[in-house]
Parts: C-alpha cells; sequence; structure tokens
C-alpha cells in the first residue's frame, strides 16, 4: 500500500481535523480548516509560521521520529495528546500516519499525516485516557528528556528511570518491552498506578547523543481506571459474590501454579442446609453461606478456600499433612461447622458438614481428578451418617457415579410404581400381640436392583426430593391400614419414618393433616419415627414442630436411641411416648444387661416405653421379657414383608394379631 502524497489532500476533505507536520523539519506544511480552529490558527499561513522546535522537548521528539519509522511499515499511531495553542490546553485523540512532502529544497522525504477527534462533551464525559507521557533514557536508565505530561504526574526532577519502576522490576524489562507494549505499574506522585507503556530504540544523533550509542523512547498511557475495572471484572470472574471466597474457576487457576506440590483438598457438602433454606428464607440461607465461608476461612494452617456452588465449599491445606493431622484437622472443622448459628429473623439454626480428603500427590497430581476423588469421599461419607470425614480411596468414584444414577432414576420410580411398602411388627414379648407395624420403604430398579434405603434416603434427603417421597409412603400407608388391622386387631398402629429434612419444613404438620383427612385416617393411627439426628436440631429450635404433631395427636418414638451422643442430654426435652434401644445394645446382651436397665429406668422416668430393636434370638427375648422391656421388633418375630404376605391366620399373623411359635418367619 502506498503512502498518500500532500497533493492529493485537500483543505475541506473532512469535518476532523486534519494537519500535516514535518517531523525533521519540526514545522506544519498544512492543515484544512477544521486543524485550524483546533489550533486556534487566524490562517494557514499563519500555522505554517509557528516554530515548534522552541518548546518541543527531546523525548517528543525522539518519539516523532520513532513514529516515522513505523510509518515505513504502514503502520497506524492512535494515541491521546496534550496541545496547547495559544495557551489553551486541549486533550485530543489523533490518528498518526505517514504521508510524503516535498520539502523546500525539492527532496520528498515522509512526513506525519495528523487526524484529531476533539469535543469538550467528550471530555467531560469520563473515561477518557491520559494524554501520552513521553521519556527519553539512555542505556544506563538515566533520563534526558520528558515531556509536560510526564512531568506532571512524575515529577520534573525525576532523574533515574529506575525510580519509578516497581522495586522487582529492572530497566532491562523496560528496555525490551518493545512497540507492542505491556502494562504495568508505575511509581507516580498520586502513588502506585496503572500505565500501557511502550518503548522504541533510537539510534539517530541528537544533542545527547554524539556517539549514537542506542537509547530508548518510553510513551505511557495513563490506564488506571481502565485497569482497575478490568481488575475488578477478572476478580468477578474468579470469586463468588456471595462468599467472596474464589468460586470453581478460580479454584482451578490459583491451583495450576501448584502443580507438583504437596497439598491436601477437603470436599464440604453441608448436611440440613437445604431445610433450612426452604424453611426460612433465601436470605437466612445466604447469611448461613456466608458464615459458613467465614469458618472456612479461620481454620488453622495455610490453604485457599472456595465454593463450587451452592453448599459445596473446597478448603486446599497448601502443604504437605500426614493423616494424624488430616484427621485432626477434619475434626476442628467439623466441630466447626456444626456450632449453632443465628441467622435472619433471630432463627438459631445449625447444620454439619460431609468430608470428603484427597491429597496430592498420593491419590494424585490432578487438580480436576483430585475434585473428583474428594467428592467421592465425601459421598462415602454422607452414606456412612454425615457430620464425619472420610479420606479417598480407590475405586470411591464409582459410588459416586451410582449416586448420580439414583438421582436420575428416582423422578420416575413413583410413576413407574417401582417403591414398595414392607411391614414389620412390633410385638408385645410377653403375649405375642402385635401393637405397632413399622412401614419401611422398598425401592427395586429394573436395572439396578433392590436399593438399600440408607442409599436412596440420603440421595432424597440431599438433593430436595424427600418429601415428595414420605408422601407418598404416608398415602400408601394410609391406604394400607384397613388390610392391616383387618389382618391384626383394629388397635394396630403404624410406625412411618420421618425424615428432618422433611420434618423442618413450615408446612409439614399442615400437609400431614390434610393426607390423613383425604384418607379418612387420623393422628391417633400413626407413630413418627425420627432419629436423634433429626429430633436435636428442632428440639434446639424450641419443639415448636413437635410439641404441635403431639397436640395433634401423634405419639413421636426416638430412633436409634443410644447410638448419638446427645441421648442423655435431650430425651428430657422430647414430648416422646416411644424409646427404640438400638440393635448394638440387644446383641450385647450377653455381656452387658445393665447399659439395657440404665436405658429402661431412665426412659420409665420421663414415662417413655422401650422397644427393642433387633431381636433375633429366642434368649434375647427371654432377658428382654425379664427386664420387662415387652416391646420387641426383630427377625425373631418377622422380617420386615409386603403386605400381601400378612394374611389372615396366615404364616404370620392371626386375626387377634397374636404371633405364635408357629408363626414366626425366622431368621
Amino acid at each position: 500500500m502506498m503512502l498518500p502524497h500532500l497533493n492529493t489532500l485537500t483543505a475541506g476533505q473532512l469535518r476532523s481535523p486534519i494537519w500535516v507536520y514535518d517531523v525533521v523539519g519540526q514545522k506544519m506544511v498544512w492543515a484544512n480548516h477544521a486543524a485550524l480552529s483546533l489550533w486556534e490558527a487566524d490562517s494557514l499561513e499563519e500555522f505554517c509560521q509557528r516554530d515548534f522546535s522552541q518548546d518541543q522537548s527531546e523525548a517528543v521528539q525522539q518519539t516523532l521520529h520513532g513514529y516515522l519509522e513505523r510509518f515505513t511499515q504502514h503502520e497506524q499511531v492512535d494515541v491521546w495528546w496534550e496541545i496547547t495553542p495559544k495557551g489553551i490546553k486541549k486533550r485530543v485523540f489523533i490518528r498518526l500516519s505517514g504521508v510524503w512532502i516535498t520539502a523546500d529544497d525539492g527532496i520528498q522525504r515522509l512526513a506525519m499525516l495528523l487526524e484529531g477527534q476533539y469535543s469538550p462533551e467528550l471530555l467531560n464525559a469520563g473515561d477518557i485516557p491520559s494524554a501520552a507521557m513521553a521519556v527519553l533514557f539512555d542505556r544506563y536508565g538515566t533520563l534526558i528528556s520528558s515531556n509536560p505530561p510526564f512531568q506532571e504526574q512524575f515529577g520534573a526532577d525525576v532523574i533515574e528511570l529506575q525510580s519509578i519502576l516497581p522495586q522487582e522490576t529492572g530497566l532491562s524489562y523496560i528496555q525490551s518491552m518493545g512497540s507492542l507494549g505491556h502494562d504495568i505499574e508505575l511509581n507516580t506522585q498520586l502513588g502506585m498506578r496503572w500505565h500501557h507503556a511502550e518503548v522504541s530504540i533510537q539510534h539517530s544523533a541528537g544533542q545527547h547523543n554524539s556517539e549514537r550509542a542506542p537509547y530508548y523512547v518510553l510513551t505511557l498511557i495513563d490506564i488506571q481506571e481502565r485497569k482497575l475495572r478490568e481488575i475488578e471484572t477478572a476478580n468477578e470472574a474468579r470469586s463468588d459474590l456471595l462468599t467472596g471466597l474464589l468460586n470453581r474457576r478460580g479454584l482451578l487457576q490459583y491451583m495450576s501454579s501448584h502443580k507438583g506440590d504437596d497439598y491436601t483438598l477437603f470436599y464440604i457438602d453441608l448436611d440440613g442446609f437445604k431445610p433450612i433454606n426452604d424453611s426460612y428464607g433465601h436470605n437466612a440461607g445466604d447469611e448461613l453461606l456466608r458464615h459458613l465461608a467465614n469458618v472456612l476461612m479461620h481454620q488453622e494452617g495455610k490453604k485457599i478456600c472456595a465454593r463450587l456452588g451452592g453448599d459445596e465449599f473446597v478448603v486446599v491445606f497448601l502443604e504437605a499433612l500426614k493423616e494424624a493431622e488430616i484427621r485432626l484437622r477434619a475434626d476442628n472443622l467439623l466441630y466447626d461447622l456444626s456450632r449453632k448459628v443465628t441467622v435472619a429473623n433471630d432463627c438459631l439454626v445449625r447444620v454439619s458438614g460431609s468430608v470428603g480428603v484427597a491429597s496430592a500427590p498420593q491419590d494424585s497430581t490432578d487438580i480436576y481428578e483430585l475434585i473428583v476423588q474428594a467428592d467421592a469421599a465425601m459421598y462415602e461419607a454422607k452414606k456412612q451418617g454425615r457430620n464425619r470425614a472420610v479420606l479417598y480411596q480407590s475405586g470411591m468414584e464409582s459410588n459416586m457415579l451410582r449416586r448420580t444414577q439414583i438421582l436420575q432414576f428416582m423422578d420416575g420410580a413413583i410413576a413407574n410404581h417401582q417403591f414398595e411398602l414392607h411391614y414389620q411388627p412390633i410385638i408385645n414379648g410377653h403375649n405375642g400381640q402385635t401393637v405397632l407395624m413399622e412401614a419401611l420403604i422398598r425401592w427395586h430398579h429394573p436395572t439396578m436392583g433392590p436399593l438399600s434405603p440408607l442409599e436412596f434416603i440420603a440421595v432424597a434427603e440431599d438433593s430436595g426430593k424427600i418429601a415428595n417421597l414420605e408422601s407418598w409412603v404416608i398415602r400408601r400407608v394410609c391406604q394400607d391400614l384397613p388390610v392391616i388391622r383387618q389382618n391384626f386387631s383394629d388397635d394396630v398402629r403404624i410406625t412411618i419414618n420421618i425424615s428432618g429434612a422433611h420434618l423442618i419444613q413450615p408446612d409439614f404438620v399442615s400437609k400431614l393433616m390434610s393426607l390423613l383427612a383425604e384418607y379418612q385416617c387420623t393422628p391417633q393411627d400413626f407413630v413418627l419415627e425420627l432419629t436423634e439426628s433429626v429430633l436435636v436440631p428442632v428440639i434446639e429450635d424450641n419443639n415448636s414442630c413437635l410439641d404441635e404433631l403431639v397436640e395433634q395427636g401423634f405419639q413421636l418414638a426416638i430412633d436409634d436411641f443410644g447410638t448419638g451422643y446427645s441421648s442423655l442430654a435431650y430425651i428430657s426435652q422430647l414430648p416422646a411416648q416411644f424409646v427404640k434401644i438400638d440393635k448394638a445394645f440387644i446383641d450385647r446382651l450377653h455381656q452387658d444387661q445393665n447399659t439395657l436397665l440404665f436405658i429402661r429406668d431412665l426412659c420409665h422416668k420421663f414415662n417413655m416405653q422401650c422397644i427393642a430393636e433387633g431381636v433375633e434370638q429366642l434368649d434375647q427375648t427371654t432377658i428382654l421379657n425379664g427386664a420387662d422391656i415387652l416391646l420387641q421388633q426383630g427377625y425373631y418375630y418377622a422380617r420386615p414383608q409386603p403386605l400381601g404376605s400378612f394374611e389372615k391366620d396366615g404364616a404370620c399373623g392371626t386375626g387377634t394379631g397374636v404371633f405364635t411359635t408357629q408363626s414366626r418367619l425366622g431368621p
């Protein structure tokens, strides 16, 4: 592409100010009408007679000579300049390019064609870069010359370029920067500010360069506001807006600089967060998440914290940890997570955490794989009862894949009639009378086969599907109740297990009452079984839900009593009528009967009846009967069976609801 010649330009060309400057002769040679107005010129003749060499620093001269070299490569330069026609300061956006002129001696040489954009309204709109600052310095970093915009920002007494550079940045970095430029923070009179910097090397002779040694022209544009916005945008892209922690992208970017390092990754999923979020509102949920993020940040050790989304967090301890140290930090973390928190509207809530742990390089050196491994270990922690930490072991990923499949299949399981109820009688060991029947949900998937209730109920709780699942159970129990009473007795009641994630929902009681009314059932027909892990948070919420259930006529049973740390602390506060003694105590009857008797006496003191779970042997029934613990449940009497297996006067029961030796199913 040929550069234009001055003779091809006309004074009326374009509305934008356009003028031509002879860099070598240091004078104007042409301008259109708009340019004359911009430069406050009375005429083209007066404009061309101005002496621009008088106030032009050598730094600016060398900058312009550098531009001429770029024009020979058909480059254009866009820059903000500050001009002072007749003492009036104006900041102008200028596009620079080359143009051929014929000098007074008749020789053609390259000059500078300038097209300006100037508008006071545009300048007042803000977001306008600073005028170009030009600095000339030698190979030792000594400043030779600078223009007024540079002196205004950095001061007129700057001698060494190094004095404005960050401590970690050497002169060689600036000298090798090139015309493409870099963004760099420089030390100005206003403090550290971001600039876009470009450097060109000059070899032409000048008043300070008689030996033709190389020297440098540094051009600076103040980009502080733009850079701060870029940094803020980048931080937002890497950060979780709610908690201020890193997000997944930020975590991966941060850890990319730690390849090959030893570190330990904790993957944390909160237990019981969704019911709180649903019950108390998203503001309370957000407040709780911010609090828990703060808990993570205050854990001991050098670390980085991230929120992956929802109620899932990651803490990476940036050091090699032995297994004992990992378990100690996990215990401390779990303790801190489970402490009660006051959120919106003075609501006192508590959650816990399930933690999966994977370490580099033992488990993997890849951060993506470590996250998957720790996630799989976290799922194992949930399977084992939650509120615990599990260290990753090979093969755990397959269990996590299984969880995903269960979640995908769950929606269609009710519609496709894959769920069914089994019932297990609770017997009076003295007379064989069936007193209660426990309803137990079962799921037989066509391809996955029988699924453990512990497994799919945990998935339902975590995914928010537990309310639908338990509502199906309650409907089915209401439908089955007449048949059960026909086969046993009119006094038999059904026990139903209720999840904490369902119980804590604000409309739980009203929806439960509506379901019962739909099938003409009453609260007196049922006993609601609640585990200690469910009951403790409800008690701390002033028992409001439990008291309402009892007032409606429901009876309550504490399931798996004795397995939690809080049994003795809370039993006096529970409005329960039954306590189900965990199978672990029944299995040890031959070694330890004192614990059983202690639990019995404690329950009697609070007017609660004991139910022994997991009774499998005749001698266990003998000990229990002798201890006056008559309500018994287990394989010795009957396994959980579909309703159709309990035929009137058949193998498992009689019309009077009495189990005989011949009617027991056996283990």
